[in-house]
C-alpha cells in the first residue's frame, strides 16, 4: 500500500469528492497551482494537509462509533459539488 506520505499524495493528486471536504479543498488548490513552476513546496504542504485532514476524519469517525456521538453536523451542511466525474477524470490523467 505504500507510506502514508505516498497515499496521501495520490490522494491529493488523483482523487475526488462530490462534497467540499477539507480534503476536496486541497485538491481543489492543487489543480490551481498545478501548472506553476516552482510550486514543490506547496504541493508538500499540501500532502501535509490532507493527510492531516485525513487523520481528523478518521478520529472524528471513531469518536462517533465509540461514544455515540451525536454533535457536529455529520457532514449535512458539506456544500455539494458538482463535476466530480470530469474532476477524477482528469486527475487520474496525471502521472506521479
Amino acid at each position: 500500500m505504500g507510506n502514508l506520505r505516498d497515499v496521501s499524495k495520490n490522494q491529493l493528486m488523483r482523487g475526488a469528492n462530490r462534497y467540499k471536504t477539507i480534503c476536496e479543498v486541497f485538491r481543489l488548490i492543487y489543480d490551481e497551482i498545478e501548472h506553476l513552476k516552482d510550486n514543490e513546496k506547496i504541493v508538500e504542504l499540501l500532502i501535509d494537509g490532507i493527510t492531516m485532514g485525513s487523520k481528523m476524519d478518521k478520529r472524528l469517525k471513531y469518536y462517533q462509533r465509540k461514544y455515540s456521538d451525536k454533535t457536529g453536523s455529520s457532514g449535512d451542511k458539506l456544500e455539494y459539488l458538482v463535476g466530480v466525474h470530469e474532476r477524477l477524470t482528469r486527475r487520474r490523467k496525471r502521472t506521479i
